[in-house]
């Protein structure tokens, strides 16, 4: 299993694209969004990573290091799930690894209340007993 990783190739004239990640193994394809976004001045396409050294802002220099730390633990999270898997049973076939590789890299089904819930617990130390009844009964 291969996977590498590829700036949307739209043609706008945007130069900052979403990074997509192609998994492939024997002529079977996966495409998955990751969610982040690359300005393509400064992607390699021969490493499928940011390129560090095209940067000469020392703060855009640490968000392509972190862009870069975050694909590989992408494509390292991909790779485990696969072991994992193949580990159970070797005779696995693609199709399955890829439904549970979407499925673990899937948006979350969180609800309104959900994020609601989280966002009283993460104001809990900085409003009174009161203001939380409110939110609490708001809901």
């Amino acid at each position: 299993m291969r996977v590498s990783f590829y700036p949307d190739r739209s043609k706008s004239p945007n130069t900052i694209r979403t990074i997509w990640a192609n998994i492939y193994e024997n002529k079977q394809s996966l495409l998955l969004n990751t969610h982040e976004r690359v300005d393509t001045d400064y992607w390699d396409k021969k490493t499928h990573r940011a390129n560090v050294r095209k940067a000469k802002n020392p703060r855009l220099k640490n968000e392509l290091n972190q862009l870069n730390i975050f694909l590989n633990s992408f494509e390292n999270k991909i790779h485990s799930i696969r072991l994992s898997m193949k580990s159970e049973n070797p005779t696995i076939d693609f199709i399955e690894i890829s439904n549970e590789i979407k499925r673990q890299f899937g948006k979350s089904s969180n609800t309104l209340y959900d994020f609601y819930d989280d966002f009283i617990k993460a104001k809990r130390t900085l409003i009174g007993k009161q203001t939380i009844y409110k939110y609490t009964r708001l809901k």
